[in-house]
């Protein structure tokens, strides 16, 4: 079956660090990422090496990502690979920068998985995101990623409170015990 070219761009949406939200749509046929300032996506995050990886548009409109040797590595959907072809929904990691892989083009993915090979291994998403709808900006993701930890809002100031708890009812017993000691002498 011959795939088709994509409608739309696709698009990297990144999920954590500073740019977290930003969504980057894929116009250009090859990209560097990285720390340096002639790569065409920058980070300044520490994890991710000067030049990191390069993603190259394949005839059928999706992409592949290459590692330039980095320092930190680079996964796509928790596996480290130094080549990968992205999926639809894929989500890549450079250092601790998290990005969600959209190919904008449903159809390339609906047909059987395994034409879709790399070196013997057929590549399959760990995510199925074909049939959301992209609403711009994305502010709230805490759960999307499954390299985040449970940072979720709720409870994460207990300890903390916990803890206070704990230290002023030390310093009550501390009190009473001093005060009555007092007394008997």
């Amino acid at each position: 079956m011959q795939l088709k070219i994509m409608k739309d761009n696709p698009t990297l949406t990144v999920l954590s660090g500073k740019l977290k939200g930003t969504v980057i749509d894929l116009i250009l046929e090859s990209y560097t990422f990285g720390r340096n300032a002639d790569c065409e996506i920058v980070f300044s995050d520490s994890t991710v090496s000067g030049r990191h990886c390069k993603m190259e548009k394949n005839q059928d409109g999706s992409f592949r990502l290459l590692d330039l040797g980095s320092t930190n590595g680079m996964f796509v959907n928790t596996i480290q690979t130094t080549s990968q072809n992205l999926m639809n929904g894929d989500i890549v990691k450079l250092g601790l920068v998290e990005m969600l892989y959209n190919a904008k083009d449903s159809e390339i993915y609906k047909t059987d998985k395994t034409k879709y090979k790399s070196s013997g291994n057929i590549e399959e998403t760990k995510v199925n995101l074909l049939n959301t709808i992209h609403t711009g900006l994305i502010e709230e993701m805490e759960n999307i990623s499954p390299f985040a930890k449970d940072n979720c809002s709720k409870g994460k100031n207990l300890p903390t409170k916990l803890i206070t708890l704990l230290i002023i009812l030390l310093i009550i017993i501390i009190v009473v015990l001093l005060a009555v000691l007092l007394l008997i002498i």
